[in-house]
């Protein structure tokens, strides 16, 4: 089974269009960037509740994971604060202009809850249908390598986890089947 982290892994690697260049600098321990900023919130968790998600999400069981809690609308992302403000998020058009959705009997118009970072476009964001943030995946367009934030609890709207593509398990990658359900 293959997660939605690398589906929209995937769906960014092939949309590059709205992205910039990220530098090539060494990878930097995420815990070493929370130290360097006040306004990031380290979230504890389980070992269990740790691997659980790296099951889930095809991430090697070695990787050491960042866990962060949102405070008010900012994200720390390569050690730099975005705001998730709607004012410093540009829409990102996915349907056709004639797309509609059907939902209990009633046709309306497709809206996308994707939307791009005015701050950062290398970083595409995806929302819930309350509006709180989903997933956030900033790509390098030239090497195709993705970090992604992606929330590690459905009861808590505000913990995130940041996934960088070292920390994937390439040999599950390799081998994922998808499923009916």
């Amino acid at each position: 089974m293959i997660s939605s982290s690398v589906l929209l892994g995937i769906f960014f690697t092939l949309i590059g269009v709205y992205a910039e260049e990220i530098s090539l600098e060494p990878r930097e321990s995420f815990g070493t960037q929370k130290t360097r900023n006040d306004q990031v919130i380290l979230a504890n968790y389980s070992e269990a509740e740790l691997l659980g998600f790296k099951i889930q999400h095809q991430v090697h069981s070695q990787a050491d994971l960042f866990v962060q809690q949102l405070v008010g609308k900012l994200l720390l992302v390569k050690n730099e604060m975005i705001s998730l403000e709607n004012r410093n998020l540009a829409n990102l058009d996915i349907f056709t202009s004639y797309a509609r959705v059907v939902a209990d009997g009633t046709e309306k118009n497709a809206v996308s809850s994707l939307f791009v970072s005015r701050q950062d476009p290398a970083i595409t964001i995806a929302l819930d249908s309350e509006g709180n943030l989903r997933e956030a995946v900033r790509l390098n367009p030239e090497i195709g390598k993705t970090i992604s934030i992606s929330r590690i609890d459905s009861r808590k709207a505000d913990r995130f986890v940041t996934i960088t593509a070292e920390d994937f398990d390439q040999d599950k990658l390799a081998s994922f089947e998808v499923e009916d359900r």
